[in-house]
């Protein structure tokens, strides 16, 4: 849905395409900007995205100061402390020297971290917090001096917040991870599943602590205790693995699909009913492949680029 309230589009007035980076970049600062507005305003014309830079760079001087001024001092400090948004307004963002721009433009934008089928991929952030992105997962963040926004487009991250909480936005919810806790978030269709391992998630609705569930769906927000076979499935595949517990096999083999470039199917429904357990890697299924073979005499025959599970008459 469309930002109403953001900046309005180009206008050729160098004084208003200054006022409208500094409403962006407030904006952005509160977490209430419309990303993809600002991203489209931004391209829209080159002197947006210095305009925009212009006005980074004062922000990020004027928190320095902010930070001095915070610091203990011999003499009293001056009067009434003006807001950083009155202050650039004050200074002319137009008189501000661009150094290293981009950066600083980009600096407000979201990152992204995008892991291929059966990788997984750390993130370090500067504070210490981590994201960890399982098989087939694309993420989005973007660092605040209060905050890491975090928007999960697909697929499975664990994530450890430092000293600042995570925000997670989904479509309709927005849910704030404590700091220094471990928390994991699973997208499966419509619907992200946020799991508390430790800390504590809430939402403007409910909050969830350890071993329990945050589900976000497009109506709103529930909450479930975690069930045990879903809270050992989310500390093995950090490990590289996968952990089924007496579940269906066209279940076990969904699951593995996840991780496996070359799919495992199943064509006999009565076979794919059949339940299955066990811990196995989840690179390469080969152990997998036997354990079915010697307990169910399940045969795997690669047909194109899928293998076909079977079983004998």
């Amino acid at each position: 849905m469309p930002d109403s309230s953001a900046p309005s589009p180009l206008d050729d007035a160098p004084d208003d395409i200054a006022a409208q980076a500094a409403s962006w970049l407030t904006r952005l600062d509160m977490g209430v900007a419309d990303q993809e507005a600002f991203e489209r305003w931004r391209d829209a014309d080159p002197r947006h995205a210095v305009a925009f830079a212009k006005a980074a760079a004062l922000w990020s001087d004027l928190a320095r100061v902010g930070r001095a001024l915070d610091q203990p001092a011999s003499v009293p400090a001056p009067g009434p402390r003006l807001s950083r948004r009155r202050l650039l307004e004050a200074a002319g963002i137009g008189a501000v020297t661009v150094l290293g721009g981009g950066a600083a433009t980009r600096a407000f934008a979201r990152q992204r971290l995008v892991s291929a089928v059966g990788q997984r991929l750390n993130r370090h952030l500067a504070d210490g917090a981590i994201m960890t992105l399982n098989t087939d997962t694309e993420v989005r963040w973007r660092e605040h001096r209060d905050r890491v926004e975090v928007w999960l487009q697909r697929g499975e991250v664990g994530l450890t917040p430092a000293d600042r909480p995570f925000v997670l936005r989904a479509s309709a919810e927005t849910v704030r991870l404590q700091p220094r806790g471990r928390y994991n978030a699973r997208m499966r269709g419509p619907v992200i599943d946020v799991t508390v391992l430790s800390g504590r998630a809430m939402t403007s609705s409910v909050s969830a602590m350890s071993a329990y569930n945050l589900t976000l769906t497009a109506s709103g927000a529930l909450t479930r205790p975690t069930a045990a076979p879903e809270l050992l499935s989310i500390e093995a595949w950090p490990r590289g693995e996968v952990v089924f517990e007496d579940e269906p096999l066209s279940v076990a083999v969904e699951e593995y699909n996840r991780y496996l470039s070359r799919k495992l199917m199943i064509v006999d429904p009565q076979l794919a009913a059949v339940r299955v357990g066990g811990r196995f890697t989840s690179s390469d299924p080969a152990d997998f492949l036997q354990a079915l073979s010697a307990s169910l005499g399940v045969t795997a025959r690669r047909v194109g680029d899928d293998v076909i599970l079977t079983r004998a008459k």
